[in-house]
C-alpha cells in the first residue's frame, strides 16, 4: 500500500519552474484583424498605421502597451511583458488601448473597439487575430441629388467603454457624423443594440430620411448597408405661382430667383417651396396667409421675403390661419424675412390705427432672419402680433435671430406679442432676441410681451409653452441714435425647461 501511494504522488502534475524575472520578453509575430478594418482615405484597407497602440495582457495580469511600427512591421513596448514560466499562457490583447472610445464624429476616421484571445507556447512569437466588438453601418447614396448631400449621421451612441475589449458600454445616445469614402460612401462604427428606431436611423444634412427597412439589431462584427435614392426635395408635380398670386388648394408650387408678386394663400394646405428665391413687393404683404388656410413653406438654399413699404409683413399669418417655416438643414438653408415700417417681419401689422393679431407660426430645421422695419414710434415684434393675441409660436431645431422695434415709451418683444404672452415653444435651438430700443432705452421683453410706462419688460416668457436645449441669446437693438446691438447675456434651458444664466 505504501508503495502504490509513493508511486501515485510521482504521477501527479508539477507546478512550471517560474523562470527568472524580466529575462524572456513577450514578443508578437503579428496582429492582424478580420476583413474590412481600416478605413483610410484611399478606401478600405486591413493596415495598422503608425504609432498604433494596443494593450496586451497575460494570464490576465497587469497590461502592457505595445505600440506598432510601421516602417519595421512591429510591434515594440517600453515596458514588454515577460513569460513567468514555460507553461502554456493565456494572452488577450485590445484595441484602443484606453477604455474610453468617442464615436459621435467619425468624419476624419472610423472608431474601433477590437480583442484578440489566444493560448500562446512559451518562447514563441504570438500571433493575434483580432475581432471588431462594434457594428459597421454603410450607407450608399444614388439619384439625381446624392451630390447635394454633405453630412451622413446615423443615429446610435456618441460614445462607449469597454473592458478590455471585450464587454462594451455605450454611453448616452446622439447622432454620429460617418465618414466619407467617397462621394456617395459613408460608414460609421457603431455599438451594437437589439433594436432600431427605423424612421429615425439615418439623417442626410440633418434631416431623417425615409423608413429604413430590412435592419432591426445591430451586431457585433457585421457590417449593414442601407441604400437611400437621393431625389430633389421639390416634388415633381410643383408648379409656378399663378399668374394672380392666389393659392386655395393643396398643391406644391415653387418659387425661384427673383420674384415681384405678393403670393396670397387664401386656403388648404398647400405647399410652397422657396428655392434661392428672392421676394420683394411694395405697398402689401409679400407673403399673406388667410381664411383658416394651413401653409408649408420650405426653404431650400439662400431666400429672402421682403416687405418694401409701412405697415405691412413679411409673411402675414391671419388669426385661424397657420405657417411652417422648414428646411432640410439649418446650416444650409436660410430665410431673410423683412417687415414694414409697423409691421412684423413674419406675423401680424399696424393697419389703420388697428394692430392686427396673427395665427400660429412654426419654424422649424432652418435658419430664421426675422427683422421688422424700424423708425419712431413703432412696435412690431420680429415675430409674433402686433396687438394683444398672438397663436403659438413653435421654434424646433432651428436658429433665429428674431429683432424688433421699440419707442422711447413702448418696445415690442423680439418674438411674442405687443399686448400679451403667447404660448411659445422653442426645443433644441439657438435663438438671438433683440428686443427693439430707442436712445438707450428698451422697454419690451426678449421673448413674451410689450413693454411701456406700466411694463418695464426684459424678460424672457412662455405663456403655457416650454423653452427646452435651447440657448436664449438676450440682444437689445437701438435703432436710434446708433442703429447697433447690445449684448445683454444668454439663458441656456437644459432638457428639464431649468434656466441658467449667463453673461458674455
Amino acid at each position: 500500500m505504501f508503495l502504490l501511494a509513493f508511486l501515485a504522488a510521482c504521477e501527479s502534475p508539477l507546478e512550471p519552474e517560474p523562470l527568472p524575472q524580466d529575462t524572456y520578453p513577450l514578443q508578437i509575430a503579428s496582429a492582424t484583424v478580420t476583413a474590412d478594418t481600416r478605413l483610410a482615405d484611399a478606401g478600405v484597407t486591413t493596415s495598422w498605421t503608425d504609432n498604433d497602440q494596443i494593450a496586451v495582457s497575460l494570464d490576465g495580469g497587469t497590461p502592457a502597451t505595445y505600440t506598432y511600427n510601421y516602417t519595421d512591421n512591429e510591434w515594440a513596448s517600453d515596458a514588454p511583458l515577460y513569460w513567468k514560466s514555460k507553461a502554456d499562457a493565456a494572452v488577450t490583447a485590445w484595441y484602443p488601448a484606453t477604455a474610453d472610445v468617442p464615436l459621435a464624429d467619425q468624419s476624419a476616421g472610423l472608431a474601433y473597439v477590437l480583442q484578440a484571445a489566444t493560448t500562446a507556447p512559451f518562447g514563441r512569437p504570438v500571433s493575434l487575430r483580432f475581432t471588431h466588438q462594434l457594428a459597421k453601418v454603410r450607407v450608399t447614396l444614388g439619384g439625381t441629388q446624392a451630390g447635394l448631400v454633405n453630412k451622413v449621421e446615423v443615429n446610435n451612441y456618441s460614445a462607449c467603454t469597454h473592458t478590455q475589449g471585450g464587454s462594451v458600454t455605450p454611453g448616452a445616445a446622439g447622432w454620429i457624423t460617418m465618414h466619407a469614402v467617397d462621394a456617395a460612401t459613408y460608414e460609421a462604427n457603431v455599438v451594437p443594440v437589439t433594436a432600431i428606431d427605423p424612421a429615425n436611423f439615418i439623417r442626410l444634412n440633418g434631416t431623417a430620411t425615409a423608413t429604413v427597412s430590412g435592419i432591426t439589431a445591430l451586431q457585433a462584427a457585421t457590417m449593414y448597408t442601407v441604400s437611400l435614392t437621393v431625389k430633389s426635395p421639390i416634388p415633381d408635380d410643383a408648379q409656378a405661382i399663378p399668374a394672380d398670386g392666389t393659392i386655395s388648394d393643396d398643391g406644391n408650387y415653387v418659387v425661384s430667383g427673383n420674384f415681384g408678386q405678393t403670393i396670397s394663400i387664401t386656403g388648404g394646405k398647400p405647399h410652397v417651396y422657396l428655392n434661392n428665391a428672392h421676394i420683394s413687393v411694395s405697398n402689401q404683404n409679400a407673403i399673406s396667409v388667410t381664411g383658416d388656410a394651413n401653409a408649408t413653406i420650405h426653404v431650400l438654399g439662400e431666400n429672402s421675403v421682403t416687405a418694401e413699404s409701412d405697415y405691412v409683413s413679411g409673411i402675414y399669418v391671419a388669426t385661424g390661419s397657420s405657417v411652417t417655416i422648414t428646411g432640410n438643414s439649418k446650416e444650409e438653408d436660410v430665410l431673410r424675412v423683412t417687415g414694414g415700417r409697423d409691421g412684423a417681419a413674419i406675423g401680424g401689422y399696424y393697419d389703420d390705427g388697428q394692430d392686427v393679431n396673427c395665427g400660429a407660426i412654426t419654424i422649424s430645421n432652418v435658419t430664421v432672419h426675422a427683422e421688422t422695419g424700424t423708425s419712431s414710434l413703432v412696435y412690431a415684434p420680429g415675430i409674433g402680433s402686433t396687438g394683444d393675441a398672438c397663436g403659438t409660436i413653435t421654434i424646433t431645431s432651428a436658429t433665429v435671430y428674431a429683432r424688433s422695434a421699440g419707442g422711447p415709451i413702448m418696445g415690442a418683444p423680439a418674438i411674442g406679442a405687443l399686448e400679451s404672452v403667447p404660448d411659445i415653444f422653442i426645443t433644441n435651438s439657438e435663438v438671438h432676441a433683440q428686443r427693439g430700443g430707442h436712445g438707450g432705452q428698451a422697454v419690451g421683453d426678449y421673448i413674451g410681451r410689450g413693454g411701456d410706462y406700466d411694463y418695464q419688460g426684459g424678460a424672457i416668457q412662455c405663456g403655457t409653452g416650454s423653452i427646452t436645449n435651447s440657448t436664449i441669446y438676450k440682444e437689445t437693438y437701438d435703432w436710434s441714435p446708433a442703429g447697433n446691438s447690445s449684448n445683454d447675456g444668454s439663458v441656456y434651458y437644459n432638457d428639464q425647461g431649468i434656466p441658467e444664466e449667463k453673461t458674455e
